[in-house]
C-alpha cells in the first residue's frame, strides 16, 4: 500500500496511489501536497511543474476521498492554475477512469489534465505540453516514473 508524492525529478512530480486508504491517509497526503505546492509557488515564482499520477494499482476511493481530491484542486487552483504544465493520470481500465470522472465532476482543475492507460503515453503528453508552453522539456531517465516509485519519498 502506497500513497506518495515524489519530487526528486522536479519539475516532474510522481504521485502514486497503490492500494486502499483511510480518509485520514488521503487527507494527510493532500494536506502535505497542498503545503508543498504553496511553498514552492512562493519560493520560486517561475516554477512550472507537471504531475504524473499513477493510479493503476489504486483501490476503490470512497466519496469522501474523492471530495478531498476535489477540495485540493479547488484550493490549489488560484495559485497553481497557470503554473501546472500538465497533469497526467494513468488509470487501469474503466473503474479507474470512472473514479477520475467522478473527481472531475466535483471539481475540474484549471490546469490541463488528461487520463491515459499507458504510462509512456502520459509521459509523452507531459513533454509535449512543455513544448506547447515554450518551456524546456524536463530531463529524466527513461521510465522515470518506475524508478522513482521504487524509491522512498
Amino acid at each position: 500500500m502506497s500513497l506518495s508524492f515524489n519530487v526528486s525529478n522536479d519539475p516532474l512530480h510522481l504521485q502514486v496511489f497503490a492500494g486502499r486508504f483511510s480518509y485520514a491517509e488521503v487527507d494527510a497526503h493532500f494536506t502535505e501536497l497542498e503545503s508543498y505546492c504553496l511553498r514552492m509557488a512562493s519560493a520560486q515564482p517561475g516554477w512550472r511543474p507537471a504531475v504524473f499520477a499513477d493510479m493503476r494499482k489504486a483501490g476503490k476511493l470512497d466519496a469522501r476521498g474523492r471530495r478531498r481530491i476535489s477540495e485540493c484542486f479547488a484550493r490549489l487552483g488560484p495559485v497553481m492554475g497557470r503554473r501546472i504544465v500538465a497533469h497526467a493520470v494513468v488509470v487501469q481500465g474503466k473503474v479507474g477512469s470512472g473514479v477520475l470522472t467522478a473527481i472531475l465532476w466535483l471539481q475540474n482543475p484549471p490546469w490541463p489534465i488528461q487520463a491515459f492507460s499507458e504510462p509512456e503515453d502520459a509521459n509523452r503528453w507531459i513533454l509535449k505540453r512543455y513544448g506547447e508552453e515554450h518551456l524546456p522539456a524536463p530531463r529524466a531517465s527513461a521510465q522515470w516514473w518506475n524508478v522513482v516509485s521504487r524509491r522512498p519519498t
